[in-house]
């Protein structure tokens, strides 16, 4: 049986979000074994990549999450075709 809490009469997956941030340690934890001796070396800062990919990508990522999760998904539903054509786009770049 799946755990989940009502939020504005919706239910939040709590498996989702646990094997998203599984993905997400994951990826920060493989980033410090490889960008240690790196941002020593250029930046004089081992954790250099940590903190960049906390602040430029982590959390600019929960606070988009955060607000486009509070959208109707039949508003996503009306423009899916434009951002799929984005995204491939997006792609070829």
């Amino acid at each position: 049986m799946r755990r989940s809490v009502s939020v504005s009469g919706e239910h939040a997956d709590y498996v989702f979000i646990g094997y998203a941030a599984a993905i997400i340690l994951f990826g920060l934890l493989v980033l410090s074994s490889a960008g240690v001796a790196v941002g020593i070396d250029r930046f004089s800062d081992s954790y250099f990549f940590i903190k960049r990919q906390f602040f430029l990508g982590f959390l600019p990522g929960v606070v988009a999450f955060l607000v486009t999760s509070r959208i109707n998904y039949t508003v996503w539903r009306k423009y899916a075709l434009p951002i799929f054509a984005l995204s491939v786009c997006l792609l070829i770049l």
